[in-house]
This record gives C-alpha cells, sequence and structure tokens, in this order.
C-alpha cells in the first residue's frame, strides 16, 4: 500500500532507526556494508569467549557492531586514542582483547598477541582479534 511506503520513506528521511527494515537492510544502510562483513564471527567468538575489557579503534565499525549483535555485552568497552595510554589502564587479572579493523598491527606501546582473524573477503581484509598482554 502506498500507505504503508510513506511511513517507511518518511522514517528513512527522518529516523533511520526506526524504519521498517529487514535486519540486514538495516544494518547495510544504517552502519554500512561490506565493513560489516565478519561482525557476526567475531560477536560469535566473543560470547563464546568473553574478556573482561575490549579495545577498539576509534571508528565505529566494532561497537556499532557490538551494540547491533549483542546490546547487552558483559565487558567494558574501551575506545583506543593516541590520548589514552592503554598499557597503564590495564589490570593484570583481566582478560582483555583489542580488536582491530583498520590499523594492520596493534600500537608498538601494546604488547599483543593475535588470537584470531575473522576474513571479510568482499575486500580482502579482516577483522583481528589480539589479546593483550599487559607489562
Amino acid at each position: 500500500s502506498s500507505c504503508a511506503s510513506l511511513v517507511i520513506s518518511f522514517n528513512l528521511l527522518t529516523d533511520l532507526k526506526k524504519a521498517n527494515l529487514p535486519a540486514i537492510e538495516k544494518w547495510q544502510y544504517v552502519t554500512g556494508w561490506p565493513a560489516g562483513f565478519a561482525l557476526p564471527d567475531l560477536i560469535e567468538y566473543l560470547k563464546i569467549n568473553p574478556p573482561d575489557v575490549l579495545i577498539t579503534e576509534e571508528n565505529n565499525l566494532i561497537r556499532g557492531g557490538l551494540l547491533y549483535y549483542w546490546q547487552d555485552y558483559p565487558f567494558k568497552l574501551i575506545v583506543m586514542s593516541e590520548d589514552n595510554i592503554i598499557n597503564d589502564n590495564l589490570q593484570p587479572n583481566q582478560l582483555t582483547y583489542l580488536s582491530l579493523n583498520v590499523l594492520e598491527k596493534p600500537p608498538k606501546k601494546i604488547n599483543a598477541e593475535l588470537i584470531k582473524t575473522f576474513p571479510r573477503p568482499e575486500n580482502k581484509s579482516s577483522i583481528k582479534l589480539y589479546k593483550i598482554n599487559p607489562e
């Protein structure tokens, strides 16, 4: 019906998150596809192997995917930036992961080991998950 289309179009223009779209299209239009490839795999891994702390890059991909796929995640989320010194904020008894989707390697000041990659074949890249070893 044209009335339903009008409501969907109105929501698309005014509040995209309320638009009546199937989940995959909502994810595509709200966050951007194919950037989302590999996120469901990462989230499933985190559900089975949850850290105490997850550190992400400043871009919104991992945080947006986490909120989309697992709104009540049980760990602390830290955004890595040039201003914060990550190792100073970590406790030795905390399991801490670093998730990268833009950087190829963790910053040199972070002692981390690669534990898993989540390939994104469409753009020949991957999301990388590291375990942080506090110094």
